[in-house]
């Protein structure tokens, strides 16, 4: 019989250290902590994915460069086996009406800062009995990612216009890019092209954000 797996991801160290210490103290539990969501497959590859990563997974509301709602949305329409009742935002309470619409329709929970430790407890509670421990869980990554925030130029035309972007994170096969200009599927670009040696990578996935900008998904040629 296998531990029981949660997956957190946020941007907020302080609020990892939190939820981390509360599932030390409940016991039996494997606790995975990311700060971006290349953990999943469904976000990070643009692809379908059935295969069981955790029991539960929370998620921050608004973090720097993704939003727990929309991986909340994406992941059902891409196969996600997790219970959505499994699943949990966590906010400091810094959202609008709309937001709190689309946390309502998804039907996960929001614990908001300061964090209600018995309404995570009975939350915890609910979650348990519908765990089968007896199924394995797997993490369905074809390799490690860095995280690798630094600034990034890219052109989509030799002697064209050069455009800026943010590297979330990188691989030995392409990037994650966050940008305010959108990519098409498969178009081809050219990175850091002032530099001795450019790299050229395929747009494989576009995420628009709210706010107007873009999470770009690029695998090097």
């Amino acid at each position: 019989m296998r531990k029981q797996r949660v997956i957190i991801c946020d941007t907020d160290r302080d609020l990892l250290s939190t939820l981390s210490y509360i599932f030390a103290v409940r016991g039996e539990y494997e606790v995975l902590m990311y700060h971006e969501p290349s953990f999943c497959p469904i976000w990070a590859d643009d692809t379908d994915c059935t295969s069981l990563c955790a029991d539960i997974i929370i998620a921050g509301l608004v973090m720097s460069n993704m939003d727990g709602i929309t991986l909340f949305q994406v992941q059902p329409l891409r196969g996600c086996s997790i219970f959505i009742k499994n699943k949990a935002l966590v906010s400091n309470g810094t959202f609008n009406d709309n937001a709190m619409k689309d946390i309502v329709e998804s039907d996960c929970i929001l614990f908001e800062k300061p964090f209600d430790f018995d309404k995570i407890t009975a939350w915890l509670d609910h979650c348990e009995k519908h765990m089968n421990l007896s199924q394995p869980l797997i993490i369905k990554r074809k390799e490690i990612r860095y995280a690798s925030v630094k600034p990034v130029e890219y052109t989509v035309r030799p002697n064209a216009d050069i455009f800026k972007g943010i590297s979330i994170n990188t691989s030995s096969s392409g990037l994650c890019l966050k940008s305010d200009s959108p990519l098409r599927y498969e178009q081809t670009v050219t990175i850091n092209p002032s530099a001795p040696n450019p790299s050229r990578a395929t747009v494989r996935w576009t995420h628009t954000m709210k706010g107007g900008s873009y999470m770009i998904g690029l695998q090097f040629l």
